[in-house]
């Protein structure tokens, strides 16, 4: 059986417009409602980013105070190293006390000296103005570090050396006197300048010598051919810094 529409055809028309118009409103409805959740997640995405953005500038900035102290550590460090640097300089010179006991523990009865001399080779001394213009062009330098390089143009140039004149009655005393100065540490090295024979027809005893021995110190702690810390030069460095530095 067939049904029959007694309405109007223009009622159908409007019931169809009135579906129509639902449908658009529900599609409409539904794209609304996804343009909002794609806002809501891209506000919860840019909120996640502006917190984790706060806390990398947070650590940022503690990696900069951090690097900064670092900074600051690494030039007191330095300061301070440059400062033991100039302190242990300072007492460069070895105690005259102990270069002339070392002098006279090996020496031999036969054996008489009439002069020691304690004296700086200067001839390869060099004026300070290198170092002047150094400073100047270096102003990152410490006043200890600038004041140390001053120094060490003054006098790294330099050696002590130990004359020792006197009289030998016996030869092989005296070879072996020089061989024990020889084997001291603070002696880089002994050698017989001179050596003259003596007559001593008076007396009617064998003849004797005069002899010139020519010590050359070792360099001091702090300088270029200076000791390390090792023995024998641990014990010498602990008597140079409670002995006299003079």
């Amino acid at each position: 059986m067939k049904d029959i529409d007694f309405l109007p055809s223009r009622y159908q028309e409007q019931h169809a417009l009135r579906q129509a118009k639902l449908w658009q409103l529900g599609v409409v409805t539904l794209f609304g409602l996804a343009v909002c959740a794609a806002a809501a997640g891209q506000y919860a995405i840019r909120q996640r980013l502006k917190q984790q953005l706060a806390a990398a500038a947070a650590r940022r900035g503690d990696a900069a105070m951090k690097f900064a102290q670092i900074t600051q550590l690494r030039s007191d460090v330095d300061a301070a190293h440059d400062d033991a640097e100039l302190y242990t300089y300072l007492r460069r010179p070895w105690p005259q006390t102990q270069l002339l006991a070392e002098v006279a523990r090996p020496l031999p009865e036969s054996l008489a000296l009439t002069e020691l001399t304690i004296a700086e080779d200067k001839a390869q001394q060099e004026g300070p103005r290198a170092v002047q213009e150094e400073a100047t062009s270096a102003p990152e330098l410490t006043a200890a570090r600038r004041d140390l390089d001053l120094l060490r143009e003054q006098h790294d140039s330099r050696r002590t050396v130990i004359v020792l004149s006197g009289i030998a009655r016996d030869s092989r005393d005296l070879h072996g006197y020089l061989a024990a100065l020889r084997r001291c540490p603070l002696y880089e090295e002994a050698k017989l300048e001179a050596l003259e024979s003596l007559s001593d027809q008076q007396s009617g005893l064998r003849p004797v010598s005069s002899f010139l021995i020519r010590v050359l110190v070792v360099q001091n702690y702090g300088q270029p051919d200076g000791p390390t810390l090792e023995p024998p030069f641990d014990a010498l460095a602990r008597d140079s810094m409670e002995g006299d530095p003079t």
